[in-house]
């Protein structure tokens, strides 16, 4: 990807610090609360009510061929007038919906749950007091404060630091420690050598800064690469022989 072609705020790294909060209107004691929340991403999943996420997952049971065969024979017995052995299909498909809803349930609840102990913050400034914030509620502009130990929440520009040297190989691939200071760059310079910036998931080996958020979650560096390379959730080989020896049956 030509990184020349990119819009003014990704070539942040050739800003001055004053020019990074004209644009990202911001200021050196942080964002207030509520103009944090009018940056924020609301993701689709969380703003569904826990009803209709339910609702959603119970009726996500019933994707698999098999189950659709058993629907297919609900139909055609109710439609026949073989009521019995419609009540008798009806009861199976029921259970097993519930049976899988009920699993999947606890095992999402137990999930986060475990996500919420592991949970990273990131140190930041806000309403001029620092405070600790999850790394998903970092929006651009806000002040962020690293040291020794911390993983970088955003793609960042940085407005002041001392001894300060950062991990970046989950990025370049480079394993030993990168020294980062305030100053400004060329717009083509590449990622390797944009000493006056931190990335989103590389951590901080010593020091510390003071940096901008400028770009956050999809947006960063490292967020690119997931979205190019996709997540895949792989089937077990049991799934897949469950599958296609539904869709076997659904053939015949």
């Amino acid at each position: 990807m030509n990184k020349n072609t990119s819009t003014p705020q990704k070539q942040f790294w050739s800003w001055e610090t004053q020019t990074a909060m004209d644009v990202l209107k911001s200021a050196i004691d942080g964002l207030s609360t509520d103009d944090a929340k009018s940056r924020g991403v609301t993701h689709l999943e969380s703003s569904l009510h826990p009803f209709m996420k339910d609702v959603k997952l119970f009726f996500s049971q019933f994707k698999n061929p098999l189950i659709l065969l058993l629907v297919f024979g609900l139909l055609l017995s109710s439609y026949l007038g073989e009521y019995t052995n419609a009540g008798i299909i009806f009861s199976i498909l029921f259970l097993s919906g519930v049976l899988g809803f009920v699993q999947e349930r606890n095992a999402g609840k137990a999930i986060e749950k475990l996500r919420q102990l592991i949970q990273t913050k990131a140190h930041v400034k806000r309403d001029g007091t620092s405070c600790d914030i999850p790394i998903c509620e970092v929006v651009p502009g806000d002040i962020i404060l690293l040291e020794a130990g911390d993983i970088v929440p955003a793609d960042c520009l940085i407005i002041a630091s001392k001894d300060f040297y950062v991990n970046e190989a989950v990025l370049t691939g480079e394993s030993f420690p990168v020294e980062k200071k305030i100053g400004t760059l060329p717009i083509d310079t590449a990622l390797l050598n944009r000493i006056n910036s931190v990335f989103k998931g590389t951590n901080v080996i010593s020091g510390t800064a003071i940096v901008i958020a400028v770009e956050t979650e999809g947006e960063t560096e490292l967020g690119k690469i997931e979205t190019e390379i996709g997540i895949i959730s792989e089937e077990t080989a049991f799934e897949k022989g469950i599958k296609q020896f539904g869709y076997m049956l659904m053939k015949i």
